[in-house]
């Protein structure tokens, strides 16, 4: 095999040079899914209030 070949066995060392970044982008991705998470939980909240609100409105127009 030649020397720039990408199958070859790294060294133990420099096969660990990467686990730090891969580390902290799933520790990102981690953090990413739980605002997204908690900003999905504010929408439903919200659409919550509005379908509440569009309810009384509605009784309101009914009104004569």
């Amino acid at each position: 095999m030649s020397g720039d070949d990408p199958t070859r066995k790294l060294p133990e060392e420099a096969a660990r040079i990467t686990q730090p970044t891969i580390t902290a982008l799933f520790e990102l991705l981690r953090e990413i899914k739980q605002s997204v998470d908690a900003t999905n939980a504010k929408l439903d909240s919200t659409n919550t209030k509005l379908d509440s609100t569009n309810a009384r409105l509605d009784v309101t127009d009914a009104r004569p």
